[in-house]
């Protein structure tokens, strides 16, 4: 066996013994409150009775508190937390399948994490506002920055679909739309420096429907990663310099999804798996006014109040919360897994 093979079984076989050694460590506190209990179930008759069930009881809660701390510090063993949990992020919302009543939504979508953002305590910087006659939202880019916004914002990628009555429907029939959401992790400053040289800067005419600020100097701008050939554009603002300093920052934040993707071994970029064809039938999370209910269709979790849901704030949280928990959840179960296998390998 090779130095290195036997260095990474090294650090397996560490990592594998501080997880069974805490597990152990859990298992055996929860025994102890199973003991107690039944002891402070048990008739006290006599006052030394009841200063026995008074000490098992206030032993019982030292142990819950212990528990959760043991709980807490195996979770964090087995679901070491990921590098990027605590990046700001661009989220892009971009309208899917259903015309115009699928930018209407990306709209409504648009101005529910704007107001979650406010809700969270977070920055919320319109980077690229694309808009329709009829206050529809064709594309969007926006930077969040904030406390844990990635670890958040992350399972809000995909597909989100709407069921309703569109605004534009004289005859009352429900229509079925969707938009899609992308969300990037932006590199830290210490995660990604680009070289000037490697960079090509264009400057030209902003011009198109849905800018904000069409004019006829040069302000919108264009810049190139040479080797990789990866590129972001902005037109938004009226100055050429807060234009550059938009496309620098989309520019920087693709490039570093492009590195993380190729890291994990990823085929294709996260911002393609996560918003996909914009398909109705690729959803994530479907919000039905008719029956007032949103369902996250990862977690089979639903709730109620639609209108309540939009304003971005306590409903909101919630689902976020839950998806993110499930999430956790399911990865601790695949890593328990992982370390069984590993301790049966070992003979442990």
């Amino acid at each position: 066996m090779s130095d290195s093979k036997q260095k990474e079984l090294r650090g397996s076989m560490m990592e594998l013994g501080a997880v069974l050694d805490k597990w152990e460590e859990l298992t055996s506190a929860e025994e102890e409150i199973t003991e107690l209990q039944r002891l402070i179930e048990e008739p006290s008759d006599t006052s030394q009775d009841k200063e026995m069930h008074e000490l098992a009881a206030a032993e019982k809660d030292d142990l819950n508190a212990k528990i959760a701390d043991i709980s807490e510090e195996l979770v964090d063993l087995l679901l070491p937390s990921e590098e990027t949990d605590d990046n700001d992020v661009i989220m892009e919302f971009t309208a899917g399948v259903g015309g115009q009543e699928a930018m209407l939504f990306a709209a409504d979508m648009f101005e529910m994490y704007q107001r979650f953002a406010a809700y969270r305590g977070w920055t919320f910087s319109v980077l690229e506002y694309f808009t329709t006659d009829m206050g529809g939202l064709r594309h969007a880019s926006v930077s969040m920055s904030g406390d844990q916004a990635y670890l958040l914002l992350r399972q809000e990628a995909g597909v989100h679909r709407v069921q309703r009555v569109p605004r534009t429907e004289s005859k009352g029939r429900i229509h079925t739309s969707t938009m899609a959401i992308a969300v990037l992790p932006q590199p830290k400053e210490i995660d990604l420096k680009l070289d000037p040289k490697d960079l090509r800067v264009e400057t030209k005419k902003a011009s198109g429907a849905g800018g904000q600020h069409v004019n006829t100097t040069d302000s919108a701008v264009r810049i190139t990663h040479l080797p990789t050939g990866i590129s972001a554009e902005s037109q938004q603002e009226r100055s050429q310099h807060k234009n550059r300093f938009i496309a620098m920052t989309m520019l920087q934040t693709r490039i570093y999804n492009r590195i993380l993707a190729d890291q994990t071994s990823s085929e294709r970029s996260i911002r393609s798996s996560q918003v996909g064809t914009g398909g109705r039938s690729e959803k994530i999370r479907t919000y039905n006014y008719q029956q007032d209910r949103i369902t996250d269709h990862r977690r089979g979790r639903t709730v109620h109040g639609v209108p309540e849901y939009l304003l971005g704030s306590e409903l909101l949280d919630e689902m976020v919360t839950s998806c993110v928990e499930g999430d956790q959840c399911q990865q601790v179960r695949e890593r328990i897994l992982e370390v069984y296998d590993k301790n049966r390998d070992s003979g442990r």
